[in-house]
């Protein structure tokens, strides 16, 4: 009897030792790496449009970072975290971005839905003391993935702009290509 009982006791411990292995851990892809977005961008302009840099822009912008591939208990999305630069060009002048960008993406196949924010600075050559503005820009899209390493990207949101003499918001849409090294 003191056999049996061991017996099953050890076959017990056994599958329940094998029966560990079956569940996948939520882990980073080894095909997490540099990731950049190179993308046109436009706005037009909401509220008053009496003060400069208000009615329009338009140009494009350029953001180099790190995404990280998760996986594991049925979540497949990326985070994407960088820094970018560009030119915008408004109604009154021209102004270059500096900002840092956080992109949250599900990744669905060939269609993937996103949201996006940015902040950072927009700086004027003409005054950098009095015509250098705060930018903070949240948004979402789709990622077309047109390949493994490259992706087509479609996006809007809404763009607030502030200095000391007001502030200034837009209505944007983006339209540019993704890469991510693999």
């Amino acid at each position: 009897m003191k056999i049996l009982i061991s017996i099953l006791i050890i076959s017990l411990l056994c599958n329940t030792v094998s029966g560990q292995g079956n569940r996948r851990p939520m882990t980073f892809n080894r095909s997490s790496g540099y990731a950049n977005f190179n993308e046109l961008t436009g706005g037009y302009g909401l509220g008053g449009t009496s003060q400069t840099h208000s009615q329009y822009y338009y140009g494009f912008m350029t953001t180099h970072g790190y995404q990280i591939n998760i996986y594991g208990l049925n979540v497949n999305r990326n985070i994407f975290g960088g820094l970018g630069t560009g030119a915008l060009f408004f109604e009154q002048g021209f102004l270059v971005p500096l900002y840092a960008d956080v992109r949250l993406i599900w990744n669905t196949g060939l269609v993937s839905p996103f949201v996006n924010g940015d902040g950072g600075f927009l700086f004027s050559f003409e005054d950098i003391d009095k015509k250098t503005m705060m930018s903070i820009n949240g948004g979402g899209g789709i990622q077309f993935n047109i390949s493994r390493n490259f992706s087509l990207v479609l996006g809007t949101g809404l763009r607030v702009q502030m200095t000391e003499t007001g502030r200034r918001s837009f209505v944007n849409l983006k339209l540019g290509l993704g890469f991510m090294s693999s």
